[in-house]
Formats: C-alpha cells, structure tokens, sequence
C-alpha cells in the first residue's frame, strides 16, 4: 500500500512536470519568427513562404536590435505579439531582398480599404532601395541601416513609448526561466496537497481540510500579482497556471465582486507580477472580472463547519449506538434463564 502510494506521488509529479515542460517550450512570450516576415515589415518585400499576417493586426513593424536578435511585431487589440530572428538568418535573405527591390514593388496600386498598408509598404520600400544602393555588398551594413531607419521613433508620434513598452516586455521574457520554475514548484504544492492526504502531515491530513483550501491556495498567487489579467484576456499570463484555475473559475466565476474584495485587491501586494508573462500594450480592456476571495473563505468555512457537524453527529451516533448495545447487554443478563 506505501508503495503504491509513493508510485502515484512520483507518477503525478512526473506527469505535471513533463506537461509544463511541453507548454513552457510552445509559450515562449518572443519566440523566434522567420527571415520572411521580418524583411515584409521593414522593407515591404514579399518574399517566397511569408507568412500570412495576423488577421486582426491593427499594424506591424520592427523594433531596435538587441545584441543578434532584430524583432517585428503585430499590434492587436488583445496585445502585442512579437518574434526574434537572428543576424544570420536574415543576412542570408538579404540577396533575395536585394532582388526584389531591384524589381519593384509587387503589390496593386493604393485603391483599395487599405490604403495605408500600401501606402506604408512603397515607402518602407523607397528607403530600403536606397539604403541597398548605399550599402552596396556589405549585407549586415544593409540590415543594421534598415533596421535603424524602420525602427526610428520618428514614423508615429507614439512608437518612442511603444519602444519603451517593447524593452519591459523583452526584459520580463528573459525572465521566463523564473516563470517556469515558480509554476513548478506552485503547482506541485498545491497537487501533493489537494490529491495526496498527508504529505504535509496534520495540514492536509484530513479531506474537508483539503477542499477548503485547496481552491484559495491555488489562487493565492494570483491575488499577489500572478496573471494579473488571467480572466480578462482569456486564461493569460502563466503556463499550465491558468488551465488550473479555470476549473475553479467555472464553479465561482458566477459570484459578484464585493466591497471586501475590491479593497483586498487595491491593498495587497504584487510581487509576482514582475515574473507573469501577461499580454503586452493591449488596446482595449473588454471586461474585468476575478474569483472573489471572500466567496473562496466563505467556501472554506462552510466546509469545515458542515465536516465539523458530520463528525459529531458520527460520533453521536457511535455514543448511542455503544449505549444501546450496553443497555442490551445488561438487560440480557439480567434476564433469568
């Protein structure tokens, strides 16, 4: 029985670790992006596999360089998504490039409803045409110059504070070891907790114990800062976290926010935001919502005092249940034969 009991311990840390390990590789908040569409937002060149843009990009560009890597990015209304190639794959298309601004622009004439795109694609490509001519053969010349120009806070009066929101989101990525590594241990808590009675001796010893808890433990982290727009944007900001909060959301997502908790959330502090991998410049807020913390310790309380009723009617019962036998016993040997 010991064994068996250790094995699904091993058994469910091996399984939760395995699937944060697969999330975390696919969630990486700037993952790497292609030569491709890189060279379409700084140049306006439509080379062969581009991919397709976003669907609901309100505009693209590039940012400023950092040590190898040269980023582009889609605005959306949800956030900013933005990708990293490396010096060397994109001077590898530069002769490709080359070529195609040598042809001209492979696109319409500004007449349809979007205009601007066009009309922002042919000068990113006048400025890019220009710099080849500069540049001449010295390919990483060309991609420094046009990554210098594309990237100028002069194109829109706001893209110095866009800049400056792109370095908070570039900085808090390389902290995604610290995110991967905080839901690890969280998670694996708050697992041998729920689902594995007395790993922590007394504390989690009991089942009414554990359900009482187990939902606010899990979203205590959120309420100091983790995911912070966890029900705003979808289930956002975390690997596996917000999956798991999900599910206590759909059993109190329905109660109201109180007084309690708007105060609860303006005085308690954050410092696991710094580590959350939240949506970068959003444009717009759709909703705000939460899991109300009081309705989670009422939930608790609840718990504990109808376990607490439970247990001493069971052993009212068993008192009644030995004073009863007693009374018969005594009353047999009383009886004469």
């Amino acid at each position: 029985m010991l064994n068996l009991k250790r094995q699904s311990k091993v058994l469910s840390t091996v399984l939760l670790m395995l699937a944060l390990g697969n999330c975390a590789s696919d969630r990486y908040p700037i993952p790497e992006g292609h030569a491709e569409s890189y060279w379409e937002h700084a140049c306006g060149v439509e080379l062969p596999d581009l991919e397709r843009r976003h669907e609901y990009a309100q505009w693209d560009g590039v940012f400023p360089r950092i040590g190898n890597w040269y980023f582009y990015y889609f605005q959306e209304r949800r956030g900013r998504y933005v990708y990293r190639v490396s010096h060397n794959v994109l001077v590898d298309h530069v002769p490709q490039v080359y070529a195609h601004l040598r042809r001209g622009p492979q696109w319409p004439p500004a007449t349809t409803r979007r205009d601007r795109e066009f009309v922002q694609k042919s000068e990113r490509f006048a400025e890019c045409l220009d710099i080849s001519i500069q540049a001449g053969g010295d390919h990483s010349l060309f991609l420094e110059r046009v990554n210098a120009t594309s990237a100028s806070p002069s194109r829109r009066v706001d893209e110095q504070e866009e800049i400056e929101s792109f370095l908070a989101q570039w900085r808090k990525a390389r902290l995604y070891w610290a995110t991967v590594l905080f839901e690890g241990v969280v998670l694996l808590a708050w697992w041998m907790f729920t689902f594995h009675r007395g790993v922590y001796g007394r504390l989690n010893k009991r089942l009414d114990v554990r359900i009482a808890f187990s939902p606010i433990l899990l979203l205590a982290p959120h309420y100091l800062g983790y995911s912070p727009y966890l029900f705003t944007f979808g289930l956002s900001g975390g690997i596996l976290y917000p999956a798991f909060v999900g599910v206590v959301y759909s059993a109190f997502g329905g109660i109201p926010i109180n007084a309690t908790d708007i105060w609860l959330f303006e005085e308690l502090p954050q410092p696991l935001r710094h580590i959350s991998q939240i949506p970068a410049a959003p444009l717009t807020i759709s909703r705000w919502t939460a899991i109300s913390p009081t309705a989670l310790l009422v939930f608790a309380g609840v718990v504990l005092v109808i376990a607490r009723l439970l247990r001493q009617y069971k052993r009212m019962l068993c008192r009644l249940t030995t004073h009863s036998q007693a009374t018969a016993n005594a009353n047999a040997e009383e009886t004469p034969p």
